[in-house]
């Protein structure tokens, strides 16, 4: 008897005490505020400009061939393009390889109004990616 106490007491203990992950959620207040600056933007619009890349992608996951130079900041999707390795987004990298093509070839340091055409050709275990990025470029600013 005294053994079988000592065993449903350690069945109790281990059955009361163990891992356990507890997420506490609480809204928060909306926060307002506004904020005002009284500035004029000085932007040269130049000419139309162009840019595109290409990316083969195999099983969705290993990249072959593409770009190695990108600019920062390309990235306005919300998902849909499949993460990589790296954790970003297969379809956002070669959109940031296309904005870099297009302001390396016509020496413009900002894209206006950039519009970017996606066309994927997808096989299921191997697909390819191109971007094509139109814009307007924007002069060199000098002070």
């Amino acid at each position: 008897m005294k053994k079988l106490c000592a065993l449903i007491s350690i069945v109790a203990i281990f059955a009361t005490v163990g891992c356990q992950s507890t997420n506490i959620s609480k809204p928060s207040s909306p926060i307002s505020s506004v904020i005002k600056a009284d500035l004029t933007a000085n932007l040269a619009v130049g000419a139309d400009i162009t840019g595109t890349s290409s990316v083969s992608v195999l099983f969705n996951v290993f990249k072959i061939g593409g770009d190695s130079k990108f600019a920062d900041g390309v990235n306005y999707s919300i998902g849909g393009g499949g993460m990589s390795l790296l954790g970003a987004s297969t379809v956002d990298q070669v959109k940031a390889a296309a904005a870099y093509n297009a302001c390396a070839e016509s020496g413009a340091e900002v894209l206006v109004a950039p519009r970017y055409v996606v066309e994927i050709d997808d096989f299921f275990v191997f697909k390819t990616i191109k971007v094509t990025v139109s814009a307007k470029k924007r002069y060199n600013f000098k002070h």
